[in-house]
């Protein structure tokens, strides 16, 4: 097959959840089909330092670059440091800032999409689509339709969808495929404790998403939805969920596969037992005990707490801290705001073990909102401290694990596969791609029959015996199945068990979704959506396009060459948030983990967007989130305690300050900053 195939998803080149598994890990499969006439297209994110560590640019494309560039959407074309190294553009989005207004109008216009509630979380990604869109565009005028060639693009989730509705009314000779691995309904539905297969009851889809605050991402998932050539999901859960609230059928599925030998290389080079040695060290300093002979779980995603069933989890390990056996090491890695590895972890890393210590809380890094993190609130009240005497520990890890993290400093996959178990028991899981991953490289699995995953495997008459069990959840209360849960992790921790006979077992058993079989799903959405725009070809004529020539142009005088100078707009900040503006204009927010978390707070996407900048962030923020703040009485008292701090150490000048631990700053121990 010689057609054309781009691949459009927010997480391209950037690890956000589990999309950024399935795309990477099904690349090498696909290039081993198209060569580089597949195209994956991803967001560049000048803030996202490891993106560039997985790019690499690639000569040859300067001419098709400068034409986006004229368009406002720079670009690098380049390959994804990924087996198989597909093919990769990354696009740079900002400048269509400026035209928000008149793109989230021709949406409604041409669409209904309705984009009137939708704040920067929405409006950031239908940015990127619709360069993505335009990228595609350029892209099919300059390679594709000089030689009558075909094309396909596929859309992943809602955060794209902008692109294939600017294709459906330019380029109707592309055939689209959209494919949503959630609903956006669904997942907030069911953060609420209520699950899409209880119905809507007298309600709409619409209201729902009203009252839910997602009224924007459920319009804009719908229309594409509706309106792509082929409509796909994951499972026959979100299949059906699809059908309820978008009322159009999901065919064909696409049951996410996996390739053992790309797992195995984004395991990189830590063998098991030096995994198993630093997740060992690990704990012991942390908790400052001898846990070499725990046993140590895992469980790891996005911080839905109530989806992902971490609050089960945590009910069953209060019930198992009553129970006498083997100690337990919990990790829970799921990412959430922080300013970095806690102090005291950080210096009983550096030293030599101390008989001495003690346990240090439960979270690896100083978190922004310590007080309102959910884990931290559960664990408190569960009782599940850490002491030194408890058969459980729990050990919160708030970021993506990578070579570089400063924890570990191993990949995600290299820690999974030093662990004894893994736990997904989500209530909300339309696949659930963790539980593959953990049997790839060899660990033993619980997932739950409210996963897409769960359910395929008790099709297949999967089970314990195969390296995976699927709890049930469905018709059960959340204290009932916690009971279970903590039954069936008891019997693992209990059971003694060839390590070698059993990643035999799990990885014999992922194997069951390998992407080599299961990427004929793909090739049977990729054929419809070209029979689809063939249909369309031969009731309307494609379009021409003629190769560009490069035209001589003679340089404008000095003297008339226009003086531009750059300014920035920025909102008002009103009086209760006035503090925010000294507070930016000088470093000291950086040491104090409370006013570093005022800005994420602030607005979580624009301090990520500016790469942890204040003085940008607050140019930036909209006025939406500025009036929310305005009033949030938690926020200005977390703002005024800050105020107090700063305005406590101003007045302090040229007197020593202490900072704690030992440290302080004087006239003879001054800070220094290097920018």
């Amino acid at each position: 097959m010689n057609d054309s195939l781009f691949e459009v998803s927010w997480e391209v080149a950037n690890k956000v959840g589990g999309i950024h598994t399935v795309v990477s890990t099904k690349a090498r499969t696909l290039v081993a089909r198209h060569g580089d006439n597949y195209i994956a297209i991803g967001p560049w994110l000048l803030s996202n330092e490891r993106q560039e560590e997985a790019f690499e640019a690639e000569a040859g494309f300067e001419d098709f670059a400068e034409s986006c560039r004229s368009l406002g959407v720079p670009i690098r074309v380049g390959r994804w440091k990924i087996p198989g190294r597909p093919r990769t553009i990354l696009i740079e989005f900002s400048s269509l800032f400026a035209q928000k207004d008149p793109i989230l109008a021709g949406l409604w216009d041409r669409h209904q999409v309705d984009s009137l509630t939708g704040g920067w979380d929405y409006v950031e990604p239908v940015l990127f689509g619709w360069a993505a869109g335009l990228v595609i565009e350029r892209w099919w005028q300059e390679f594709i339709a000089p030689g009558r060639g075909r094309a396909i693009a596929q859309f992943h989730e809602w955060m794209t969808g902008s692109g294939l509705l600017l294709l459906e009314s330019r380029i109707p000779a592309i055939g689209t495929v959209f494919t949503t691995h959630a609903t956006m309904l669904g997942r907030a539905l069911s953060a609420t404790g209520h699950s899409p297969e209880q119905g809507l009851g007298d309600k709409t889809s619409e209201e729902f998403a009203e009252s839910l605050g997602v009224r924007s991402k459920h319009s804009l998932e719908g229309v594409c939805a509706r309106n792509a050539d082929v409509f796909t999901t994951v499972s026959s859960i979100t299949a059906a969920e699809a059908a309820l609230v978008h009322r159009r059928e999901a065919e064909p599925l696409l049951p996410n596969g996996i390739d053992l030998s790309v797992i195995d290389e984004l395991c990189g080079s830590a063998s098991f037992e030096q995994a198993r040695a630093a997740l060992i060290d690990l704990s012991n300093r942390f908790f400052g005990q001898d846990l070499s002979d725990a046993f140590y779980l895992i469980l790891s995603g996005r911080y839905e707490f109530h989806n992902k069933g971490i609050d089960v989890l945590l009910g069953a390990l209060a019930q198992l801290a009553e129970r006498p056996g083997r100690p337990i090491v919990v990790l829970l890695t799921v990412p959430a705001g922080h300013s970095g590895v806690c102090h005291s972890l950080q210096n009983r890393l550096r030293g030599p073990l101390d008989p001495a210590w003690g346990p240090l809380g439960v979270s690896t890094h100083n978190l922004f909102d310590q007080a309102g993190d959910p884990i931290q609130i559960a664990t408190r009240q569960l009782g599940l401290v850490n002491a030194s005497t408890s058969r459980i520990k729990v050990l919160q890890i708030p970021i993506y694990l990578h070579e570089r993290d400063g924890l570990l400093n191993m990949p995600y996959e290299a820690v999974l596969r030093a662990t004894d178990l893994s736990v997904f028991p989500s209530f909300y899981e339309p696949w659930g791609y963790t539980p593959e991953e953990s049997l790839a490289v060899g660990v033993p699995t619980i997932t739950s029959d409210h996963a897409g995953f769960g359910r395929w495997a008790k099709a297949k008459g999967l089970g314990a015996a195969d390296g995976v069990v699927v709890l049930e959840r469905v018709g059960k209360s959340d204290a009932d199945t916690a009971a279970d849960l903590a039954g069936v992790i008891d019997e693992f921790v209990a059971t003694e068990r060839d390590r070698a006979a059993t990643v035999a077992t799990c990885r014999r058993t992922a194997q069951h979704t390998a992407w080599s079989d299961l990427i004929r799903h793909y090739e049977d959405a990729f054929k419809r959506a070209l029979e689809a725009s063939g249909m369309r070809s031969r009731t309307a004529p494609l379009p021409s396009y003629r190769p560009r020539i490069a035209m001589p142009v003679a340089p404008v005088p000095e003297g008339r060459r226009p003086h531009l100078s750059t300014f920035e707009v920025a909102a008002t900040l009103p009086p209760t948030l006035a503090g925010l503006e000294r507070l930016s204009r000088n470093y000291w927010w950086c040491w104090d983990p409370e006013g570093m978390g005022l800005f994420a707070e602030l607005s979580p996407i624009s301090w990520t967007a500016t790469g942890h900048n204040p003085v940008s962030t607050l140019s930036q923020v909209f006025l939406e989130d500025l009036e929310e703040k305005s009033v949030d009485p938690r926020f200005a008292e977390k703002l005024g305690r800050v105020m107090k701090r700063f305005d406590e150490y101003m007045n302090a000048a040229g007197r020593e300050v202490d900072l704690g631990a030992g440290l302080k700053i004087s006239p003879a121990h001054p800070i220094a900053y290097f920018c």
